[in-house]
């Protein structure tokens, strides 16, 4: 079905959509100790609740994606994602023992995973060149907020209603969004491959691809990374309690949500790299100094410049990376490049928090941050000849 509606309109569905879908991925995790340890008596199960998920989601996004491709349709995949994402959302309420739950969250985090990804593809088909910056900038602002909104939602609603609440809320909304997707307008599709074959070669024959897929990856490490260490490092540093610490994570995801928009409307007259570059940079630079915020007298002003500063460059560099996907994605192969996107991002928010650890124990909190600044930038580094050939095109 294409839809008729106005661009702009398409476009504000769309986004309401990832919100409400990345909402329910965080609505269980402020409740974990209770939801999963605790009721099963599984000590660090919450962990393994978390990584289940992050690898089902990597599979399912690339997956997912290459079979859109070849049926030349994303609807039908995107109505069979959050249904079963629903489900399985109910079957984490009723699971009876620990290793089906972690079935359940696996079967759930790769179903919703699929579900998005086209949901952003789709945003992506029917944007015009000229807006597709814009478009993704809004896709990815919504994607921030939905997390930030959903980890407290989550907390307040278990906190009240009782610790299986979110789940009933999640499941509620999944099968809502599942009944939206039933009449979601699509863009035709010109062309699509012949085989799912082909559509891999296509994306094997895009090697540029491979410099957005590791940013995406950087990206989500650095979240990850960042989501084990710095609230022990603020702890140690400035004795803050969770309030505090969660106030600090704050003036890092409300400039990364806010700015995208604009930051993206830039892009789509400046084009991609020098958004991509400047904030990777900017990104690098802010993380890795975090931990001088502990060496001097007025450690908690740096910090908080340091954690907006980090906020506002990763919403220049996550619209301008997610954009240049779509814009190299081969003809007929965009949903496999941006499962593909979505499949480095998942690797690296899995492998962020064990590098954490293993830096945490051999570096301490605060100059552990130096190695995931050094990383980003590195990334910058290894990409820059790919970059310059972008920037002539």
């Amino acid at each position: 079905m294409t839809g008729d509606g106005a661009p702009s309109q398409r476009l504000g569905l769309f986004s309401c959509m990832m919100f409400l879908t990345l909402l329910t991925l965080g609505l269980v995790i402020a409740s974990l100790p209770e939801l999963v340890d605790a009721r099963f008596g599984v000590r660090g199960g919450g962990a393994l609740f978390i990584a289940i998920e992050m690898v089902a989601a990597m599979v399912a996004a690339l997956l997912g994606g290459t079979l859109a491709d070849r049926s030349g349709r994303r609807r039908p995949w995107i109505v069979l994602g959050y249904g079963l994402s629903a489900l399985c959302f109910w079957f984490l309420i009723v699971a009876p023992t620990f290793p089906l739950l972690l079935v359940a969250r696996a079967i759930q985090g790769g179903s919703a995973a699929l579900a998005w990804s086209l949901v952003l593809t789709v945003a992506a088909d029917g944007a015009p060149p000229e807006r597709r910056g814009r478009a993704m900038g809004v896709m990815g602002a919504t994607i921030i907020l939905g997390v930030a909104v959903g980890i407290p939602l989550g907390g307040v609603v278990a906190s009240t209603a009782g610790t299986l609440a979110p789940l009933w809320m999640g499941t509620v909304v999944l099968a809502a969004l599942c009944g939206v997707a039933m009449v979601l307008p699509e863009h035709p599709i010109a062309s699509r491959p012949a085989t799912i074959a082909d559509t891999i070669a296509s994306i094997r024959g895009a090697p540029h691809l491979r410099v957005p897929y590791a940013f995406s990856f950087a990206d989500r490490f650095s979240a990850g990374y960042f989501i084990v260490s710095f609230p022990l490092f603020v702890s140690q540093a400035f004795d803050m309690g969770p309030a505090q610490r969660g106030g600090l994570i704050a003036l890092f995801f409300i400039p990364f949500a806010l700015l995208q928009v604009p930051f993206s409307w830039r892009g789509d007259r400046k084009r991609r790299v020098p958004a991509l570059v400047g904030g990777a940079i900017g990104y690098g630079l802010c993380l890795g100094s975090l931990g001088a915020a502990a060496l001097v007298p007025w450690g908690l002003p740096l910090l908080w410049l340091l954690l907006i500063g980090a906020g506002a460059s990763a919403a220049m560099m996550f619209p301008a990376s997610l954009t240049l996907t779509t814009e190299l994605a081969p003809e007929g192969g965009r949903a496999t490049a941006i499962g593909g996107f979505n499949a480095a991002g998942s690797a690296g928010f899995a492998i962020g928090p064990l590098l954490a650890a293993l830096a945490l124990t051999f570096m301490g909190p605060g100059p552990s941050f130096v190695f995931v600044g050094v990383v980003m930038l590195t990334v910058v580094a290894v990409s820059w000849p790919a970059l310059r050939t972008f920037g002539k095109t």
